[in-house]
């Protein structure tokens, strides 16, 4: 038993989920509306051998729509119509296998499906038919002031347009409407179908019941129409009336695992944010502070979170995982080998954005059907948590030395390379230092170090990044009495002499 309670969910998923269903060895596959079935949750129930519903439970509108991070994104009806084929298929192919009426299953996944509920006088059968298949078996067309069991609100779009009311397939599918006719379904590979083929020679046969559906908007079943419809057996309301219903002598609940809730949890779009954030600052200090080794904890930590649930459930693929550990490659290249902004940190950066971005997407074409939308939302939200990341970086780099937590990561001064120039470090400086100034490093910073100035050796700060010893470096702050130094640039060495 599938207890269902759900808004929906991505197609490639609920398609998985229904074939998963259909091959299973269990004998007995029944879905309990409890209480709402909506969307996808719909097309699961209908891939269940039986259904039961609960109290004030509903069912349908299983629409195709496109949404981007919660945002409900515009489709056109054309569009919708075109990746509509392998749900149509689903829906139809569930109908035959199990019993359900074919014409109003398609009901729930598109507009335009107008249908009459008909009942056979002799056997008491009961289908729900188009309007081409009412003119056949009444001979006249349908009365438009007939009320309708499952109205919907007017749509501001209208269904695909049609120049013929015939709705018939030569391949085994059979189009509940015209606009459902447009859709390429292979009807070769569904169960055949036994449904009754509703012409003139049926005149007389069958009384009309009601009016079933007025196609202005995806099907929405409630209660116990679910039964007068074909759907559920009965009304079901607690585990012990289900219990009783099965006659089982004992009922297990299967919840979800504490590890599902954690991949839920760790795939939720604002904690990937933060992670991000956090990666990319640790990244920072691990490559500007190297010999610490909690920022390399932190990150790796960071990176498995951001890239660990999402591997385990299809989101992340190998080339965004190489992506992110070639641009920390490139990166560290940037740094370490040939300092400078270089082409390996251009690759390093637009390879880690590509790649992180590639996580947030998940599976499929990235440029047909709503596909620029997939792409352009989490690259914005990407770049604007880099965009975070070097303000913290800034920061960081800026007020090391003061932070309470970051200062005791290193030394407040750190062991120069040589006997030299600690004992230079410890002299009286003539002068103080002055904005401007141009020395030279006498040890790496990592941020901090010492550089000399005008033969006086003093402690510094980088304000960006590592610097090697023997750089020059020009003084343009100061920050808590430690003077902030930059690198200077082979034009700007110049110009000062």
């Amino acid at each position: 038993v599938i207890d269902l309670d759900t808004p929906g969910g991505e197609l490639g998923a609920f398609l998985e989920i229904c074939e998963a269903i259909k091959q299973t060895s269990i004998p007995l596959r029944i879905a309990w509306i409890h209480p709402n079935a909506y969307s996808a949750g719909t097309i699961i129930a209908l891939a269940c051998q039986d259904m039961v519903h609960s109290r004030a439970s509903s069912m349908g509108d299983a629409l195709i729509i496109a949404m981007i991070f919660g945002q409900l994104q515009e489709m056109p009806e054309h569009e919708r119509q075109k990746i509509l084929s392998p749900v149509i298929s689903e829906v139809v192919d569930s109908a035959r296998l199990h019993g359900y009426d074919e014409f109003l299953v398609q009901a729930f996944v598109s507009r335009g499906v107008e249908l009459w509920f008909v009942e056979e006088i002799d056997t008491g059968a009961r289908y729900c038919i188009n309007r081409s298949e009412y003119r056949a078996i009444f001979g006249e067309e349908p009365d438009p002031n007939t009320p309708v069991r499952f109205p919907s609100a007017p749509s501001t779009e209208a269904p695909l347009a049609s120049t013929s009311d015939d709705v018939s397939s030569s391949d085994g599918f059979l189009p509940a409407s015209p606009s459902v006719a447009q859709v390429e379904v292979d009807g070769t590979t569904l169960p055949t179908s036994t449904r009754p083929v509703f012409d003139e020679r049926q005149r007389g046969r069958w009384r009309l019941i009601e009016k079933a559906t007025d196609g202005n908007g995806p099907l929405v079943v409630k209660g116990d129409d679910m039964i007068r419809y074909g759907f559920s057996e009965r009304q079901v309301n607690s585990l012990e009336e289900l219990q009783a219903f099965l006659g089982a002598r004992e009922v297990s609940v299967l919840d979800r695992t504490w590890s599902e809730s954690l991949v839920r949890f760790m795939t939720a779009f604002p904690v990937r944010l933060v992670l991000i954030i956090v990666f990319l600052l640790a990244l920072f200090l691990s490559m500007t502070t190297p010999g610490l080794f909690a920022p390399e904890i932190v990150a790796i930590v960071a990176l498995f979170g951001l890239l660990g649930p999402p591997f385990m459930i299809g989101m992340a693929a190998w080339w965004e995982i190489a992506a992110i550990f070639g641009g920390i490659g490139f990166i560290a290249v940037e740094i370490f080998v040939i300092p400078g902004f270089t082409l390996f940190g251009v690759v390093g950066i637009v390879s880690l954005i590509v790649g992180l971005v590639g996580t947030f997407i998940a599976p499929g074409p990235l440029f047909g059907t709503g596909g620029a939308a997939r792409v352009i939302w989490p690259t914005t939200m990407v770049l604007a948590a880099f965009f975070t990341a070097c303000v913290g970086m800034y920061i960081i780099s800026k007020y090391f030395q003061t932070m309470p937590l970051l200062s005791r990561l290193v030394l407040k001064t750190p062991v120069p390379d040589d006997e030299g120039t600690l004992i230079a470090a410890f002299q009286p400086v003539s002068d103080e230092p002055q904005i401007g100034m141009v020395g030279v490093t006498t040890s790496d910073l990592r941020p901090s170090g010492f550089a000399e100035f005008e033969g006086d050796i003093i402690d510094v700060q980088s304000s960006l990044g590592y610097i090697e010893r023997g750089r020059p470096v020009r003084i343009v702050g100061t920050s808590m009495g430690v003077a902030m130094v930059e690198e200077v640039t082979g034009a700007d060495l110049e110009d000062h002499a």
